[in-house]
């Protein structure tokens, strides 16, 4: 078999393979990256970060989804996923998944990302208004 598993390959769900893990880092208003590891003893380690909107409803179609976006890593190789088109308003979701080489594979990770922050900006200011003198009341 070649680098890639076929998405028309027989996909089995076994709740004996782990789910990969994963580190989000990086985490800004504008993205993340994350790092994914393979599960013990799994040929193949897919992932992907995906809007809400995209993310497959069933697990199995959550599986083929990551396998033709086809970010994959090798066994026990650490797969980094990165994404900067994302705002902070933005539902967003890791999605990955491990596969042996017989297309058995384990718990799809479905993680959503919350990505908020502050960011500041030259544009933003503060108007000081109805200051009376000698009482300390300000309204801003």
């Amino acid at each position: 078999m070649d680098s890639m598993v076929s998405t028309a390959m027989l996909l089995v769900s076994d709740p004996s393979i782990a789910a990969p893990t994963y580190t989000v880092r990086d985490l800004n208003t504008a993205g993340f990256t994350a790092d994914v590891t393979p599960a013990a003893g799994t040929y193949k380690t897919y992932a992907a970060i995906v809007k809400a909107a995209a993310v497959p409803e069933t697990e199995i179609e959550q599986v083929r989804y990551l396998i033709g976006v086809n970010t994959f890593s090798s066994e026990q190789a650490i797969n980094t996923v990165s994404t900067s088109s994302v705002s902070s308003e933005d539902e967003v979701y890791l999605l990955a998944v491990s596969l042996t080489k017989d297309g058995k594979y384990g718990k799809v990770v479905k993680e959503q990302v919350e990505i908020k922050g502050l960011t500041f900006t030259d544009a933003l200011g503060v108007e000081v208004t109805n200051v009376e003198n000698g009482i300390g009341d300000v309204t801003l």
